[in-house]
Order: C-alpha cells, then sequence, then structure tokens
C-alpha cells in the first residue's frame, strides 16, 4: 500500500497512513508470528499478502484475493 500526501487546512503537507501506523502494523504483525499465531483467510486458509496486513492494521479488515472473503481483525 502506498502512501498518501495531502495539504491540511494549515496548507502543510501529511502523509495518510504514518510511518508510525505502518511501523505499528508490521511490529503487530511480527508479535502475533512470535506467539505461534498466523493470518489467513476464514474461507480457504491463504495467507494475506502484505498489501492485505496493512489494510487489515488500517481498517481492522482484509479482503482474500482467492476467494474474495471479507476476514475481520477480531471485530466481528
Amino acid at each position: 500500500m502506498g502512501k498518501l500526501y495531502f495539504k491540511n487546512m494549515d496548507e502543510e503537507w501529511e502523509q495518510f497512513p504514518t510511518d508510525e501506523q505502518l511501523e505499528a502494523a508490521r511490529e503487530a504483525a511480527w508479535d502475533l508470528q512470535k506467539l505461534g499465531f498466523t493470518i489467513i483467510c476464514h474461507l480457504c486458509n491463504e495467507p494475506p499478502t502484505v498489501f492485505q496486513i496493512k489494510q487489515r492494521a488500517l481498517q481492522n479488515s482484509w479482503k482474500c484475493e482467492k476467494c474474495s472473503t471479507i476476514n475481520s481483525a477480531g471485530r466481528a
């Protein structure tokens, strides 16, 4: 996933997601992996791509490219 750059109301450039948000997503994925958890599709058991992991961290869900299932991040 790329970054979106925009000017805020104060005419200053901002980016979304921030570097801190991307780093937090990476760290969360590594922490889960260290604990033995893996992120997989609930229907076809395929692992998500890096883009889908970032999407999951930001939107609390991701869509499987193989079967098009919407997978939540623990919020049903």
